[in-house]
């Protein structure tokens, strides 16, 4: 088995008696060993850690294992902050992850968020409990209304007008995309429509194309992707059987795993713990085949 290391963080690792550079955003091909020794580089919230290959760890795709090294910060103290609105009460408690919960008179709500939560502000607006946190540098929204969980997840930013709450997503790919999301706190009622932080950039580095392509179809951006896709595949492609070709995934990374004459990236579904690579004929720019691993 070949064992690849991806990480989110500069480290040095340990293995067989020797020390290894990982690189931020780097595939690094490994030795086989049972335990690796992770030594986090030039954060000192991020502690040294084992990783033991046997267990339930990673991504496997034919004869290959590939190990995400998540960015996992480490709060030297627990924080609690604590809002009671009425008969509603909420308690966020941030340690190595956040906890949320929420009571009222009928029910209560308990969370888990992956991240460690600081600087956190609660709120109640409208028919809905809103709490706003940084998370190393980025801004976290978690809302909750009618006795669940609306939305959790790292934005950009945020604006609030009465009732009305615009969250603004960045999903920080090559064409610069995001999301702009409006929820009414009143009516629970939402929308979201995709934006652009800059104007899109067609690439048109063969080397590119699968990549871009692979992030537009990611948040079914169907009008970016057809513009690498020769005429043939978009005559006979509709949109919805253009989606359904992809399983849904969570990253576009490097193809090291499978090694191929054609042009090729590999997608991560990091809830299954999936990888896939999609191999692609590229002629003027142009996708006309894909084929998938």
């Amino acid at each position: 088995m070949q064992v690849f290391l991806l990480s989110d963080y500069d480290a040095l690792i340990t293995v067989n008696g020797n020390d290894i550079e990982l690189i931020s955003g780097c595939i690094t091909n490994v030795p086989y060993s049972k335990i690796y020794k992770i030594y986090p580089i030039g954060n000192k919230h991020l502690l040294p850690y084992c990783i033991d290959i046997d267990e339930e760890v990673g991504y496997e795709i034919e004869d290959n294992k590939l190990i995400y090294l998540d960015k996992v910060y480490i709060k030297e103290e627990t924080e609690i902050y604590n809002k009671k609105f009425g008969f509603t009460s909420v308690e966020v408690v941030c340690s190595s992850f956040t906890t949320i919960k929420i009571t009222d008179q009928n029910n209560t709500y308990k969370g888990i968020i992956s991240y460690p939560l600081s600087e956190v502000k609660i709120q109640k607006i409208g028919k809905c409990v809103l709490v706003l946190a940084k998370y190393n540098q980025k801004k976290y929204c978690f809302l909750y209304g009618d006795n669940k969980e609306l939305y959790s997840d790292i934005i950009e930013d945020y604006a609030i007008d009465n009732d009305n709450l615009t969250l603004i997503k960045n999903y920080t790919d090559m064409a610069k995309q995001g999301l702009l999301i409006k929820y009414n706190l009143n009516t629970l009622s939402n929308d979201s429509e995709l934006i652009y932080f800059e104007n899109p950039k067609i690439f048109h580095d063969n080397r590119l194309v699968p990549f871009a392509f692979l992030e537009a179809i990611k948040v079914n951006n169907t009008t970016l992707a057809r513009k690498y896709l020769g005429r043939s595949l978009n005559q006979r492609l509709d949109d919805e059987h253009l989606i359904a070709f992809f399983e849904p995934f969570d990253q576009v990374i490097q193809n090291t795993f499978i090694k191929s004459s054609n042009f090729s990236a590999a997608t991560l579904n990091n809830k299954e713990r999936k990888l896939n690579v999609y191999f692609f004929d590229i002629e003027n720019d142009k996708i006309v085949n894909i084929d998938k691993n």
